[in-house]
């Protein structure tokens, strides 16, 4: 194992000789292709038709033209009923905070409702389905006005068999979130299960639009509370990261990150190793700095970026050959620059952790002193190259921060 390391450290060394600036580690997973809640949780699966969704209320939202973004949360009808409404709450909660932190759009800007035990759903899937016995199963809902006794015979009926079919068939759809987001020009209407996101587009036309105004918008926030505001702006946010395969090459690193306006965010990270690898003639210590500007594709300075960046390392290294290699002098470091690119997800329930991959391409000049690679080596000559190839290889952790306004507002 120990062998086996080495040559993996050696060959990752020789590839970013300039500046030790990362391990290169490249990985993406695709996002899951279903969405909705399982039963008794809150967590949100991402499926394509809801990032689709997404798209299109940020646009609204950056373009001041969104002018009501509502979703509910739903719980099925079984369990104790002050779980089930605290159940569906977090579900509007978990979809407010997905368009949130995903999308960019302003906690304040959604309005979040909930109906717990949505019996009225529940009697709809039913009345439509085919299930054993759905005239009794009507029967029992109708006849029965309190939720705790009409749950208790429908788990009876049939020695429980029918509970079972409604729990299979019927309370899936049950719980749910939707959304609906209104334009000057389109309704978007969503319904969150666990099969999946159906979104419906209507079109409103022409000659009944509404004129957009720039009086102040008012809007429901959470449940229950009023606010009067105007359209939101923009909502930054910073993020401190750290290379994860860095460390296992002993590399100590940190990374800066702060949004600089839609699709532009500005980025510092820093290197730096002091260490042997088991034996004084093999060693990659380096201090390395690289700042870079990125550019987003998405509004929200998520996904996919590219960003030209700037390199500069001192380093003293060196492979168990004849040489040790030292930036001249001790002061003369490796310096160029180079393009960047990479791609970032969330991968928390609450969307502050990242998941962010990225590798560069870059040209430096260096000017470096060769030693005998032995303890008190002596010099023996001074070389001066272009190195050209991959400086920059990352697979990091990043926690993200909302950015307060002047005044403490966000």
């Amino acid at each position: 194992m120990k062998k086996f390391l080495v040559k993996i450290q050696t060959y990752i060394m020789a590839l970013v000789l300039t500046g030790g600036i990362g391990v290169m580690a490249y990985a993406q997973e695709e996002p899951e292709c279903a969405t909705g809640f399982k039963i008794n949780e809150s967590r949100l699966v991402i499926d394509d038709c809801l990032e689709e969704l997404g798209r299109k209320a940020s646009g609204l939202y950056k373009e001041g033209r969104l002018e009501k973004f509502e979703i509910c949360g739903y719980s099925s009808p079984d369990g104790p009923y002050a779980f089930n409404s605290r159940l569906a709450g977090d579900r509007a909660g978990a979809v407010r905070k997905y368009f949130n932190h995903t999308w960019g759009i302003p906690m304040e800007t959604i309005t979040v409702s909930k109906e717990a035990e949505d019996w009225a759903k529940t009697r709809e899937l039913i009345a439509e389905s085919d299930i054993s016995g759905k005239d009794n199963v009507l029967a029992i809902i109708d006849g029965e006005s309190d939720g705790d006794r009409r749950e208790a015979k429908l788990r009876a009926l049939n020695g429980g068999r029918t509970w079972r079919e409604l729990a299979t068939n019927v309370f899936p759809r049950v719980r749910r979130a939707e959304v609906h987001v209104v334009s000057d020009r389109n309704e978007y209407k969503a319904t969150l299960t666990d099969e999946g996101t159906v979104m419906e587009t209507v079109t409103v036309p022409v000659e009944t639009e509404r004129a957009v105004e720039d009086t102040p918008l008012m809007t429901v926030v959470a449940e229950d509370t009023v606010v009067a505001m105007t359209v939101p702006e923009w909502q930054r946010h910073a993020y401190v990261k750290t290379n994860v395969p860095a460390w296992f090459l002993l590399w100590i690193n940190l990374a800066g990150e702060i949004d600089i306006a839609p699709h532009w965010s500005a980025n510092l990270s820093l290197y730096y190793s002091g260490f042997n690898y088991f034996q004084s003639t093999r060693k990659y210590r380096t201090f390395t700095i690289m700042p870079e500007v990125r550019y987003w594709f998405r509004g929200d300075n998520q996904g996919f970026f590219v960003a030209p960046h700037f390199g500069l390392g001192w380093y003293n290294v060196a492979f168990e050959g004849a040489y040790r290699y030292q930036d001249h002098d001790g002061n003369t470091p490796a310096i160029g620059g180079g393009i960047n690119a990479g791609y970032r997800f969330n991968i928390s329930r609450n969307g502050r952790w990242r998941l962010e991959c990225s590798v560069g391409f870059g040209i430096y000049r260096l000017d470096y002193d060769l030693f005998q690679n032995r303890h008190n080596g002596l010099l023996v000559g001074r070389k001066q190259r272009t190195f050209y190839g991959i400086d920059n290889a990352a697979l990091s952790i990043c926690y993200m921060f909302d950015v307060k306004k002047k005044g403490g507002k966000k």
